[in-house]
């Protein structure tokens, strides 16, 4: 996923003025001891965002529990599952690394024994039980615990599963036996004259087999094998075209973000250099946080933070906490009215990176052309120039949608194609990411809209893969609008109020009366002023919503993945569904008028936006130039920043 356009022009902006400034001998005051993480976290994106996780430390022990869909949209990169029947059977194998990483040394002790994930009723080692609702504790796993039989000094594993109709469910429970929460991946510590890294991170990795016809003894068969002691990285399949898909949580790198790291091994010859353990498509939840000479990024308000985790987050977002009504409020003050977190699975597949400037929103969204929910999504072929794909497009000035806004906006349906199509809009072949409006070569759409709405200009682009819109509007009022819902205090009592910009594309998947675009499905036969109803008119016909918002998901880089499905106008339905996973935000909304969570050290933040983030977490700041390093060092370093932040999401 691009990395949000507004952040990394700000981070620029702020950066290159520092750098300017740092010449005349600004120095930054770092202490002998004080710590940097070696690392940068952000929300994952596509198949690196397929796992989502729960760990927590405790006691000496780490409970992990893991959740995938039995199916993705990834079958050369994922293991494929299909746990309704008991004659399926797939196989894994465990290893944990307690402050380690894997290389031949501590691979050795390892169970090397290759094991079985099947349903209840199958001959598998570990069985998975039927849930009926997602476990969210180890007690909700009721089957028998398989237990690895490492061969050395490594912890056993207890595992145990569960799946539903979509889901599987892997709960993994190992005493540590240094006892120590281990959170200290690549830290960076000063000395009082320069930067040095070390410390590790615990670990679990499960590896499924997709392909590798000599599966024996599990991971030890494929991992680090023909290394030298204490080298890293290197797993591999022995012959061409088999497939190994690997789940691998970090309780530092991966854990803060309630993720696993999605990766695949492939084929390689010992000596061939092929990088090959793989990420899946998408974005990483970590990027290494250096820049040559020492840490490229700090905790905001460092020196002397030494935090735990750094979050990449945009200006004006700060960790939420428990609201508190007599915090000494002051008229005037205001909370967001949403919260923040990185969205997950189906909910996670429209990566989004907006940026406002001059009164203009520019805006990247980008997805998988095919996905595993086609009942939900459209599915894209742009290979194929016969293929045109209906759509309509809506912008939304600090407003919602109801029928008031919808009345003045372009009424007209258009076709998405590639470059050798008839379509409206002509999608261009592109070899790389588009990370800006100059990577879109193609001819412009520009909408019609009836009324006083700003028209859109939309340009588009695939590769082998995704699928890439530009969006480009004129905002009517000049203000880039934030405040979705937000509350404020009058003195004596909390109110909400106010919106935010917006765009919506919608897609047909199987609509079979598709004639003008959103108007037709978009909140008729409502009263005016009420908001939130769409429909399709048939039952079993389903449309496709990308929902871009500029203060609920393009902080958190995404667009809400939504779906709107068949209801009678007074049938009271809710037709607008979420796609399967989470979303980005949530209410904060205690109920019974009051904010649930407020912003971390408020009253008197009035922060833009709210992030759920763990304890340690703190935001990724530019460090003054000059501080741990040479200013001409530290001018370089921050010219490569705005490329850092555009380039990673697409790593």
């Amino acid at each position: 996923m691009i990395a949000t356009t507004r952040t990394s022009l700000r981070l620029c902006v702020s950066a290159c003025s520092l750098a300017m400034f740092s010449l005349a001998g600004a120095v930054q005051a770092f202490s002998p001891g004080d710590t940097v993480p070696g690392h940068l976290l952000s929300p994952p994106h596509g198949s690196r965002g397929e796992i989502k996780t729960e760990g927590s430390y405790a006691a000496g022990v780490w409970t992990v529990i893991l959740t995938r869909s039995q199916t993705t949209a990834s079958p050369t990169g994922d293991v494929q599952l299909d746990l309704s029947n008991p004659a399926n059977l797939y196989d894994f194998s465990v290893a944990i690394f307690d402050n380690a990483g894997g290389n031949p040394t501590s691979m050795a002790p390892q169970d090397s024994s290759g094991y079985t994930l099947g349903n209840e009723s199958s001959a598998a080692d570990l069985a998975a039980q039927p849930v009926a609702s997602v476990p969210t504790s180890a007690v909700d796993f009721t089957g028998a615990a398989l237990v690895s039989s490492p061969i050395g000094a490594v912890a056993p594993v207890s595992l145990k599963a569960a799946y539903d109709a979509k889901n599987v469910y892997i709960l993994a429970v190992w005493e540590d036996f240094t006892g120590t929460e281990s959170l200290s991946k690549d830290q960076w510590t000063f000395d009082g004259t320069s930067w040095s890294q070390s410390g590790n991170e615990d670990r679990i990795a499960i590896m499924f087999n997709i392909n590798a016809s000599d599966w024996t003894a599990g991971c030890g068969v494929y991992c680090h094998v023909g290394e030298a002691g204490g080298s890293g990285g290197r797993h591999r399949t022995h012959f061409s075209g088999e497939t190994l898909d690997m789940w691998h949580w970090k309780a530092h790198r991966s854990n803060p973000m309630g993720f696993a790291d999605d990766k695949h091994v492939i084929f390689d010859t010992p000596t061939g250099g092929l990088g090959t353990r793989k990420g899946d498509d998408g974005s990483s939840v970590d990027s290494s946080n250096k820049n040559g000479i020492g840490p490229k990024f700090v905790a905001e308000n460092d020196p002397g933070a030494n935090a735990t985790f750094l979050y990449n987050l945009p200006a004006g977002s700060k960790r939420a906490v428990p609201f508190s009504p007599t915090a000494g409020w002051l008229a005037g003050d205001t909370v967001p009215g949403h919260v923040l977190s990185a969205a997950w699975d189906s909910r996670a597949e429209i990566a989004a990176d907006g940026s406002y400037g001059s009164g203009v929103w520019t805006v990247i969204l980008y997805r998988a052309q095919a996905t595993n929910t086609p009942f939900q999504d459209v599915q894209l072929d742009l290979s194929n120039p016969a293929n045109l794909y209906d759509f309509s497009v809506a912008i939304f000035d600090n407003a919602g949608g109801n029928p008031t806004s919808m009345a003045p906006q372009d009424s007209s349906g258009y076709t998405l194609g590639n470059e050798s199509s008839a379509a409206d809009l002509a999608a261009q072949p592109v070899a790389s990411v588009p990370t800006s409006a100059v990577d879109f070569t193609g001819a412009a759409l520009v909408s019609s809209p009836i009324g006083a709405v700003a028209p859109v200009s939309l340009k588009a682009a695939y590769d082998a893969k995704n699928v890439y819109i530009l969006a480009v509007w004129e905002d009517f009022t000049g203000t880039e609008s934030l405040s979705k819902d937000q509350w404020t205090f009058d003195g004596t009592s909390w109110s909400q109020s106010g919106n935010e910009d917006r765009i919506a594309i919608m897609f047909n998947i199987n609509a079979s009366d598709w004639t003008a675009g959103c108007g037709v499905y978009c909140h008729v036969g409502e009263a005016g002023g009420s908001g939130g109803r769409h429909r399709t008119h048939f039952s079993g016909e389903t449309l496709d919503m990308w929902h871009w918002k500029a203060a609920r998901s393009n902080p958190m880089e995404a667009a809400d993945d939504k779906h709107v499905i068949f209801d009678t106008p007074t049938g009271g339905l809710s037709t607008r569904k979420g796609d399967d996973g989470d979303s980005v935000d949530s209410k904060n909304d205690d109920g019974g008028g009051l904010p649930a969570l407020q912003a971390e050290n408020d009253p008197g933040v009035n922060a833009t936006f709210l992030i759920n983030m763990p304890a340690g977490a703190v935001r990724a700041v530019v460090p003054e130039p000059g501080g741990p390093w040479p200013a001409a060092s530290a001018l370089a370093s921050l010219c490569g920043l705005v490329l850092w932040a555009r380039r990673r999401r697409a790593a």
